[in-house]
């Protein structure tokens, strides 16, 4: 169960004397020199989470995570409306992959006595996450 959040500051997240800091990001749709700023600033950070829109409809997601790979802090991941929940598992799993990553899309994991959890995609599903006739909500 995670503990009560008592204050919540811009560096870190305080719950009874007890502090994880927090880097947090969104939007990156294929900017890989942004990706490289967030590679730059995630070794002051405790966790890392990415909540969605590493591509721009589904273009350029293999790339921005390419980038992200090389955090080694454990990363929490949600899909936005840009991509897919499964791509993005694959994008992350792809040789030689980001071992630090965890994609989460209705689930949930515990990182530091924190829990997190993840749900990705618009609803309702945004036009391009329509591929080939079919239309995702993740």
């Amino acid at each position: 169960m995670p503990r009560p959040i008592r204050e919540l500051t811009g560096t870190a997240l305080r719950s009874g004397g007890f502090g994880v800091r927090l880097l947090a990001f969104s939007d990156l749709h294929r900017d890989v020199r942004a990706a490289a700023r967030i590679v730059a600033c995630a070794e002051q950070a405790d966790v890392v989470v990415g909540v969605g829109d590493f591509a721009s409809m589904h273009e350029g997601l293999e790339d921005v995570i390419g980038a992200l790979s090389v955090i080694t802090k454990p990363t929490v991941v949600v899909a936005g409306n840009n991509e897919t929940d499964e791509a993005l598992r694959r994008a992350c799993g792809t040789f030689p992959g980001w071992p630090a990553a965890m994609v989460l899309h209705g689930e949930s994991v515990q990182i530091a006595g924190i829990t997190f959890f993840g749900i990705g995609g618009g609803v309702p599903p945004t036009p391009w996450q329509c591929r080939g006739g079919r239309c995702s909500s993740g």
